[in-house]
């Protein structure tokens, strides 16, 4: 990963050059506390995936970096956005 996205989570998903990836519910069903918000995703070359990284402030300024709404429990619950 050496490309990131930053874009607006709207009902549950991102669109990211042309593609709609939806949060993996492996760990928890999406109760859409992330919509409205902005976040940068990591992009993968040719997999049908990308990962949550953090939010668009943090992105832009890591040395504030801070968690948000994306940590459930201590855990990054939908890290992998997948087609």
């Amino acid at each position: 990963m050496s490309k990131f996205a930053i874009r607006t989570i709207q009902s549950g998903t991102v669109t990211i050059n042309g593609k709609v990836y939806r949060p993996d519910e492996n760990f928890m069903p999406y109760d859409g506390r992330l919509d409205g918000l902005r976040y940068a995703f990591g992009l993968y070359e040719d997999e049908p995936f990308v990962s949550l990284w953090g939010t668009e402030k943090s992105y832009h300024e890591p040395e504030n970096y801070k968690t948000g709404r994306e940590v459930v429990m201590g855990r990054l619950v939908w890290q992998w956005w997948r087609e």
